[in-house]
């Protein structure tokens, strides 16, 4: 890419419902993340379309959309519908060196459940969080996932693989804002990567 993603970044904040923006790059230049925190007037899905419109007309750069993850900030519309996969509970026990993550999710009416358990290391917690969570689906595996400052906010970023039925494997971005417990916004977007797949 011969453009440099700061100058891409600043011409998206330009835009008034972008509050911030950040755009990830391979060493050979390629975009492999684009990260946006939201003042939530408009949809994620407009905003996505909206960073795909802005790069490809101003610089010819061309985004998949889906290494675009939206994060609305501070609150969702009351009017927002709500995900169809909640966290409704996290939690933490540790017996010696060995931590384990429980994480109860509802998915519409149903409740599942996903468990963890590796070195009570705080380095190893983000990792065992994100796999409590993919362990409560049965064609989610973990990519990657990391905590990063976005402008004045920070937000956890995941990357998922999701199994179609073909085999195929499918890489699915989401993320969540930080408000307090890191591990419970990693799981948030986990859930929100999942949710833009299924």
């Amino acid at each position: 890419m011969d453009t440099e993603p700061g100058i891409i970044e600043a011409e998206l904040t330009a835009l008034s419902e972008i509050r911030a923006a950040r755009i990830v790059t391979t060493p050979n230049g390629r975009i492999s993340e684009v990260h946006i925190v939201s003042e939530g007037s408009k949809s994620p899905k407009q905003i996505v379309r909206d960073v795909q419109t802005l790069a490809q007309a101003r610089f010819g750069v061309e985004i998949d959309h889906r290494v675009i993850s939206v994060v609305r900030f501070p609150d969702e519309p009351a009017s927002a519908p709500k995900s169809r996969f909640t966290l409704s509970s996290l939690s933490w026990s540790t017996e010696g060196t060995k931590a384990t993550c429980r994480v109860r999710i509802e998915i519409g009416d149903e409740t599942v459940l996903g468990e963890s358990s590796g070195p009570a290391s705080s380095v190893g917690r983000a990792r065992l969080t994100a796999e409590a969570v993919t362990k409560a689906f049965t064609d989610v595996d973990v990519g990657d996932v990391r905590v990063v400052d976005v402008g004045p906010q920070r937000v956890a970023v995941a990357v998922v693989v999701v199994l179609v039925g073909n085999g195929e494997e499918v890489i699915v971005t989401g993320s969540a804002p930080v408000r307090g417990d890191e591990s419970e916004a990693i799981a948030r977007a986990i859930l929100d990567a999942v949710a833009r797949h299924h």
